[in-house]
């Protein structure tokens, strides 16, 4: 995964917060990061997902600080809608609907993240980041 519990804990929610909404077990709170990155990779499909998320024999190339909030804030509000001891949901909402509206925006094309595109998917795309994208369906011939 691209962030860790560690790193959701220095960031969004207090780890004492994350530790009561678990009950002590990381494993629940890897399951909300991972459901977050992957709602984040259906939105940015169009860029190389292997440089930005790694697999599992690649390490991540392109590190971006702006996928990762991303990935922090809507894995923030899974966690606090199982339980909210002492969080102030209303603004944890707020974040997670900004987070969307923005993965949205990226998605649409109205902001550039500056990031490789994934060329094997597109295939007769540069890697120039020029913020034009365009894609077809090959030809077929049609008999009646």
């Amino acid at each position: 995964m691209l962030v860790t519990v560690e790193e959701l804990g220095q960031s969004d929610l207090y780890p004492e917060i994350i530790s009561k909404i678990t009950r002590g077990s990381d494993t629940e709170a890897e399951l909300q990061l991972a459901t977050a990155e992957d709602i984040v990779k259906g939105y940015i499909s169009k860029y190389d997902l292997v440089a930005l998320f790694g697999n599992s024999t690649t390490q991540p190339i392109v590190e971006s600080l702006s996928i990762k909030r991303i990935i922090k804030t809507i894995a923030a509000w899974f966690l606090i809608k199982r339980a909210n001891p002492n969080v102030n949901t209303e603004l944890f909402y707020d974040d997670y609907k900004n987070a969307i509206k923005w993965l949205e925006d990226v998605q649409a094309g109205k902001i550039n993240l500056q990031l490789p595109y994934c060329t094997d998917a597109m295939p007769g795309v540069s890697d120039a980041n020029d913020g034009v994208y365009f894609n077809s369906l090959p030809k077929q011939t049609n008999f009646f």
